[in-house]
């Protein structure tokens, strides 16, 4: 059966494609790996491969043509194969030839010029491959055209010095291969400089300098089109300030002194996507009619090319970067550009664009704004101008920065006050994020023989602690961890670990009781033996704790059993579990005191009637009726939980949704779920606690919706589910410049507080209050403390997220609300569990798995999960978003046939409206 060859998609912005060059006839063989034919965008050249096996049976789309994304190419199959029909595909436009002048009549009767002399050897034809045949000469305007070389090739000549034009391709359609340029470049070494020719006299009067004519690379004609289209369809505007770089041009020198190589372009980067972040609509696209704001901050940076044209590479999420790694970043992808070795990704999807032609001497000039942007800003040089100071006239560096902008996004008085910002940070010079760029701190003398000095102090052994102050160990630091209680924290000893323990149980009850007999397993009088369950609880807890215990040794990590509280930034005064007290001194420290179970006012728990997560984890037995109250994760875990237990389980929430930061759809669903089983849920739930009565029968309280009837509500207990507040006090933080907001510390992306060696991480710090951030924290910060390169910043919205309720309930990014918060296009698949062959074996059936994407870019913004196994699924959809995968790309990966993690693919195929199976 013929199978087509489609049209890739080398890049996530790239919608179609112009193919230059078949490397195989129609009739040649076929192999997989075989390059089948040569595409083009606008940014770049590839090879396209091939995975079948026959012959070439047709070729669909021409040389030259320029074809969609995903159209059909050409067809592979068995010879004499029919070929089905396909659409034509759309031809490139024409480029028609400039006007020629009509020459005087004297030229037209002038004798043809003399033959050509002997061309010097660099520009000299180059014999053929040994026992091939010598070229022909060219026709008539052939050497007008486009060499026809691979990309390989025509780097390996810009190297080597080789002029392609000149060289014989050997490869298929006279391709220019690598090998071809090789043997050139041998040739050209072995050959004697010929005599420099004399210069021929002039047979006919010409233009002085003019030669013949040549075509415009397809890049100069792309950029042409893009911008011409970009000038007479935007409204464009210039506003233009004029930046004293005198401290700027301080700051530079300051650090090129202590080594550092930076530049001025890093700096107006740096505090451009600052002035961005403040100013989002300057950010923003428009397709005349509808406005998308933008929360992220791509900077394109024009860059010049050899081949010639400009080419601009993107820096993503720029406003998240210091200096330092916006320069690595700039370096690399500039690099990369000049090269031809930059990704069409590398090239495309900026949301603002940067031209410095300040390196040329350039005193003012404008840009035009780049199609899909609504800004465009040109920096020129930084020339001695004088300026008054203060009555006085100096001579300072002055640098014009011009915005161009879009005045349909961008009025005259924003954009005023956008230069004006921008022109304030760069004349301030001081508030860069400079991290490794700006020269040490003198290190504090180390003092390895002095046994209570340490690289770092980490106070707190919970996850993120731990995490922490192993891989500090690791990276080669002497390490002290701090804590009065066991090491695991709060995950280990009363949340994640334990919690999950009583799930399993309940979740096994769950499947014998409901499950069992449809399934051929027949258990009559199932019962829940809940003092086993909880045996079972602390025999995990202890296995898990004793094999942490076991790792402070291994990694070399100093345990220091006690409470630690800072003097100042580098000392930490420990109040022994024995009584006693030791001062620790370290270069740097790291809180991790995690955070502690809260009530609502007026309600307080009493560990009998009215409980908290701590108090219910330390149950042998369970009442017969219990009310939650809060249905975030804890608070549905324990519901679902002790309802599979057999007990009965009333569960209230203010907020209008449970689960309220999970995705609408996935809160209905869940609700419905844990309605079908017989669960009272009540969400825009109010309660005066001064309605609660507590008795040797239970509880009892008067509850309703918000605006409703309200009715007695009696249970044998209120479990209070309403978040944790961070363990901020007595930590000595007055005695540092660390800053408190609403009880958490304040931190930047790589964990770090205002004191610059103190660092705090994990519930301490809001974020999201999940285990495995803590982790996640805890390695930024190390890494930063080690004085690692290219440490990312942390990224909330990548963190997945996972709630141990039944039916399971896992996401990573953003939901379908945010994004429309955001402004953002979106398409979405959802595909229900019941159409996955795995689901229906499992015998759970409800649930579904969601995945939007970005409807011009294809980019995952989230993944919803509800359904068995959804907190393993999600790890797929998380190693996604941190690559900033694609919904193609998710749907592309093979999903082994039967598992649960279909459902993944088949959503990302839905993206589409291209679900196999539902």
């Amino acid at each position: 059966m013929a199978r087509p060859i489609l049209m890739p998609k080398p890049g996530q912005m790239t919608e179609e494609c112009t193919l230059i060059l078949w490397c195989k006839q129609v009739g040649d063989a076929v192999h997989k790996g075989d390059v089948l034919f040569e595409i083009e965008t606008d940014k770049s050249t590839m090879e396209v491969e091939t995975f079948e096996e026959g012959v070439l049976l047709a070729q669909v789309v021409a040389e030259g043509e320029t074809a969609p994304v995903n159209a059909v190419c050409g067809w592979v199959g068995e010879p004499g194969e029919a070929v089905p029909a396909t659409p034509a595909t759309t031809p490139a436009p024409a480029i028609a030839p400039p006007p020629t002048a009509a020459m005087p009549a004297a030229t037209a009767a002038s004798p043809a010029p003399p033959a050509s002399p002997a061309l010097p050897v660099a520009q000299a034809p180059l014999p053929p491959a040994a026992g091939a045949a010598a070229p022909a000469a060219p026709a008539a305007g052939e050497a007008d055209r486009d060499v026809r070389i691979s990309p390989r090739a025509r780097r390996l000549a810009s190297a080597s010095g080789v002029d392609p034009s000149v060289v014989r391709g050997t490869g298929p359609g006279g391709r220019i291969v690598e090998k071809d340029v090789v043997a050139a470049a041998a040739t050209l070494a072995s050959r004697p400089a010929p005599p420099v020719p004399p210069v021929p006299a002039a047979a006919a009067p010409v233009v002085p300098g003019e030669e013949g004519p040549r075509q415009l690379s397809r890049m100069r004609r792309v950029i042409a089109e893009r911008l011409t289209a970009s000038w007479t369809t935007t409204p464009h505007f210039t506003v233009t300030v004029a930046v004293d770089a005198g401290r700027l041009m301080a700051l530079r020198a300051r650090l090129k002194a202590a080594g550092s190589s930076l530049t001025v372009t890093d700096f107006v980067l740096a505090a451009t996507a600052d002035t961005l972040a403040e100013f989002p609509d300057v950010n923003s696209r428009t397709d005349g009619t509808s406005v998308w704001p933008r929360s992220r901050v791509h900077l394109g940076m024009a860059v010049s090319v050899p081949s010639g044209g400009l080419v601009v590479p993107v820096i993503r999420d720029a406003d998240t970067l210091t200096v330092t790694e916006i320069h690595d970043r700039a370096a690399a992808l500039a690099a990369a550009a000049r090269a031809g070795t930059a990704s069409v990704d590398d090239l495309t999807g900026s949301t603002f664009t940067v031209s410095n032609l300040g390196m040329f001497g350039v005193e003012e000039f404008s840009a035009i704004i780049n199609p899909g942007e609504a800004a465009i800003l040109a920096v020129s040089a930084a020339l001695p101008t004088p300026v008054a100071v203060d009555g006085q006239v100096e001579v300072r560096p002055v640098m014009r920065l011009t915005l161009s902008a879009d005045h349909r996004l961008v009025d005259g008085a924003m954009g005023a006050q956008f230069v004006r910002a921008l022109q304030a940070r760069l004349e301030a010079a001081d508030g860069f994020r400079l991290e490794a760029a700006t020269p040490p701190e003198p290190a504090r003398p180390r003092r390895s023989e002095d046994p209570d000095w340490f690289d770092v102090i980490v106070l707190g052994a919970g996850t993120g602690g731990y995490t922490a102050a192993f891989r500090a160990a690791q990276l080669g630091l002497k390490v002290a961890l701090v804590d009065a209680d066991r090491i695991g924290g709060t995950c280990l000893h009363r949340g994640c670990i334990p919690t999950k323990a009583i799930l399993e149980s309940a979740d096994l009850a769950h499947r014998v009781r409901e499950q069992g007999a449809g399934l051929g397993v027949v258990s009559d009088g199932v019962r829940i033996d809940y003092a086993a369950t909880a045996a079972n609880k602390d025999a995990v807890v202890k296995r898990m704790w004793t094999g942490l215990k076991s790792l402070v040794g291994k990694n070399g990590v100093e345990w220091v059993a006690g409470r630690g509280r800072l003097e100042g930034p580098s000392t930490v005064v420990v109040s022994l579990v024995d009584g006693a007290t030791r001062t620790l001194t370290a270069n740097d420290v790291i809180l991790a005191t995690g955070s502690r179970v809260k009530s609502l006012p007026g309600l307080a728990p009493d560990g009998q009637r009215i409980v908290t997560s701590d108090d219910v984890l330390r149950w042998t037995e369970l009442p017969a009726s219990l009310v939650v109250i809060g249905a975030g994760a804890v608070g549905v875990e324990f519901a679902s939980a002790f309802d599979d237990l057999g007990v009965q389980v009333t569960l209230l929430e203010y907020l209008p949704a449970i689960v309220p930061l999970e995705d609408a759809d996935v809160s209905r669903e869940l609700q419905r779920s844990f309605e079908r089983r017989g669960m009272t849920v009540v969400t825009n739930a109010r309660f005066d606690t001064a309605s609660v009565v507590v008795d040797e029968n239970g509880v009892r309280l008067t509850v309703g919706p918000d605006g409703g009837e309200r009715g007695e509500i009696r249970a044998d207990a209120i479990l209070v589910a309403t978040g944790r507040a961070p363990n901020t006090e007595d930590l000595g933080l007055d005695t540092t410049r660390v800053v408190v907001e609403r009880g958490f510390v304040r931190v930047d992306g790589l964990m770090r507080t205002e004191e610059p060696h103190v660092w705090a991480i994990g519930d301490l710090v809001g974020g999201l209050l999940l285990a495995h951030t803590a982790a996640h924290e805890g390695l930024i910060a190390t890494h930063a403390i080690a004085g690692e390169r290219d440490v990312h910043p942390m990224d909330y919205v990548r963190q997945p997220r996972a709630t141990y309720s039944r039916p399971e309930i896992a996401s990573v990014g953003l939901t379908e609300g945010q994004c429309a918060e955001r402004g953002l296009p979106v398409q979405v698949g959802r595909v229900p569990f019941q159409a996955i062959a795995k689901a229906v074996i499992h015998g759970s059936r409800e649930g579904f798995a969601k995945v939007i994407a970005h409807a011009e870019t294809g980019e995952v913004l989230g993944v919803h999960i509800i359904g068995p196994h959804a907190t393993e699924l999600i790890g797929e959809a998380s190693f996604a978003a941190a690559l900033g995968a694609t919904a193609d790309q998710v749907a592309g990966a093979t999903h082994p046939h039967p598992t649960l993690s279909e459902v993944l693919g088949e959503a990302a195929m839905a993206v589409r409206g291209r679900s196999i199976n539902f």
